[in-house]
């Protein structure tokens, strides 16, 4: 029988209807020089079990996204080769470090951008990524978010008069853990000795203290401040626009504002401007806009964005209130349980309480979100004229407002009840300032 050679060019000639039926199982050895160019159509279905023993080498090209989306574990063994990070998108930052984030980390991911602290385990995801002004949220196993502050866990009071006569003033400045109880300890001294309700503003790192008297009763324009973690001597921060005592302040944890006050002697010189300036800057305070009524009122209290602003005009029911971040007038928010002045003023993120002075020992509270009248929240543990406060939003502390008084007060804010003794000011003191930070 005659046999014959298959040449390449009788091959090439070969199409698909001339086939029939299977073709003999091939030695893959024996597939050499093909190219895409001589391979038309699709392939049939091919099990990949009976695809081994391919080298990578021979495998070029793309492969289509959805074969990828297939591919399970089982089927990947060995290393990957090495991929391109640009590659690589829709990936958030990722941060590893021995500390927590802070609010001027400003993450160049923006939102979404994930920290861990390495240290203590804790995860936080960036959820509002303003400059300087950053929000982390905490998602892992701890508790806490970081974020802006107008208050802290270390309570610091200020000045006063040792006596009824308003001519013992001090420069004195005490703190305490608000957290804790116990006598408060002497953490340095103001730049001047002064009395009159002095206003305070809290960014949580450094607290302002704005205002008073050092010659009742003429006012001054002074501003100090300290950095609350750091015990040691008050620093000139600025001015006031007009020198004044009884000067509310507040904060959003950005802007302090000050409120209402005497210029000299009683009601002639009663002022109804608000100041303001932010308080990571040292400088002059500028105008914000003015309260109701002009006259001594209360310290203040914020939820971050509105601030409440007790007894306006002096010796009222009045609670006004405005938008930190913006400038303009106040407006009335309700009205208080009894008429007074000078009220000590906390509270938390949702509500501000307030205890009376006029020699009152009434404590009332209000929700900050919506206006409305104070309710009863409970009675100091004894009346008090003039004295300072301080809040973490969980406990408020009330200092003595009466020279022959040294006891602390504190409340929880979330209850309602009487107040409880906390401690001792290290000095007797009236008219006295307070606030609090890190």
């Amino acid at each position: 029988m005659a046999t014959w050679k298959i040449t390449d060019s009788m091959i090439d000639a070969i199409s698909s209807s001339k086939l029939t039926g299977a073709l003999p199982a091939l030695n893959a050895s024996n597939l050499t020089n093909l190219t895409a160019g001589n391979l038309s159509g699709t392939l049939p279905a091919i099990s990949g079990a009976s695809l081994t023993a391919i080298p990578a080498g021979n495998l070029t090209g793309t492969v289509a996204d959805a074969r990828i989306s297939t591919l399970t574990a089982s089927k990947l063994s060995g290393a990957l080769p090495a991929i391109s990070a640009s590659n690589l998108t829709g990936l958030s930052a990722y941060t590893k470090s021995a500390n927590d984030p802070v609010i001027t980390t400003n993450p160049s991911g923006g939102v979404g951008t994930m920290w861990v602290n390495q240290s203590s385990g804790e995860v936080y995801i960036c959820t509002d990524a303003t400059s300087n002004e950053n929000v982390w949220t905490n998602i892992g196993g701890g508790s806490g978010d970081v974020k802006l502050q107008w208050y802290g866990g270390r309570g610091v009071g200020m000045g006063g008069t040792t006596n009824t006569s308003y001519n013992g003033h001090t420069d004195n400045m005490s703190y305490v853990a608000i957290s804790t109880l116990g006598n408060a300890v002497d953490f340095g001294n103001m730049t001047n000795s002064r009395l009159g309700g002095i206003g305070t503003a809290s960014n949580n790192t450094r607290l302002v203290m704005a205002g008073g008297s050092n010659n009742y009763p003429t006012s001054l324009n002074t501003m100090d401040y300290i950095t609350v973690a750091s015990t040691g001597n008050a620093t000139d921060y600025g001015d006031l626009t007009t020198a004044c005592r009884y000067k509310g302040g507040v904060s959003n944890g950005t802007r302090g504002v000050y409120a209402g006050g005497y210029e000299a002697g009683s009601d002639p010189g009663a002022v109804a401007s608000i100041d303001y300036r932010d308080v990571a800057s040292t400088g002059n305070c500028s105008d914000f806009g003015d309260l109701s009524a002009a006259g001594q009122a209360g310290q203040h209290w914020s939820n971050g964005t509105r601030a409440i602003i007790a007894s306006v005009g002096g010796n009222t029911n009045v609670i006004e209130y405005i938008t930190v971040a913006s400038t303009g007038n106040s407006t009335d928010f309700g009205d208080m349980t009894e008429s007074s002045y000078a009220d000590m003023v906390g509270g938390s993120e949702t509500r501000a309480c307030g205890a009376t002075g006029n020699n009152n020992n009434t404590i009332y509270y209000v929700t900050m979100a919506s206006t409305g009248n104070a309710q009863d929240f409970g009675d100091m543990t004894a009346a008090r004229g003039v004295g300072g406060s301080c809040s973490d939003a969980s406990r408020m502390l009330m200092w003595p407002g009466r020279a022959s008084n040294t006891t602390i007060d504190y409340i929880t804010v979330s209850t309602t009840g009487n107040a409880i003794d906390f401690g001792d000011l290290n000095y007797v003191s009236e008219q006295m300032g307070a606030g609090s930070g890190a």
